[in-house]
């Protein structure tokens, strides 16, 4: 299975080891886009060790796309990613993908989830795991876990 990976931060990096160790994916079948951002280096460090390619280009350009096309992968994960995926990419995977959304959907689509239910006064937020689709945050809801 070949899996493009759309990560940021911390989560990005836990996510990429979970792909590697529980998945069982191997190096060479994983494309990643991620961010040239202080706090993405230890995940940028790990790809670059473990010989993972990689991309901090916008997703949304000719050469990405491309690139995708060329690698043609099954599967699309994202884990914090921070630009908006477009349907020329999504439309790419034979199954699809997926997201990990740091809210309970439908509450606080888009950005800076996490903040917005603090500045609300939630007792309980959590995460949710959704299919990808062109409609930011829409997709059906896979799994979900309170906080």
């Amino acid at each position: 299975m070949k899996i493009l990976y759309l990560a940021h931060g911390p989560a990005g990096l836990k996510g990429m080891e979970l792909i590697l160790k529980d998945l069982k994916i191997r190096a060479k079948d994983i494309l990643v886009f991620t961010f040239r951002l202080k706090e993405n280096i230890p995940l940028i460090q790990k790809l670059s060790v473990l010989g993972i390619n990689y991309s901090t280009d916008k997703i949304k350009n000719e050469n990405s796309l491309e690139a995708i096309k060329n690698f043609s992968p099954d599967l699309i994960i994202s884990m914090h990613f921070r630009e908006i995926i477009p349907s020329e990419v999504l439309n790419i995977p034979k199954l699809g993908g997926f997201n990990l959304h740091p809210s309970l959907l439908p509450k606080y689509r888009g950005c800076l989830a996490g903040p917005w239910a603090i500045i609300n006064g939630e007792k309980i937020t959590g995460i949710t795991y959704h299919y990808l689709v062109p409609r930011i945050d829409q997709g059906a809801i896979i799994i979900q876990k309170e906080i």
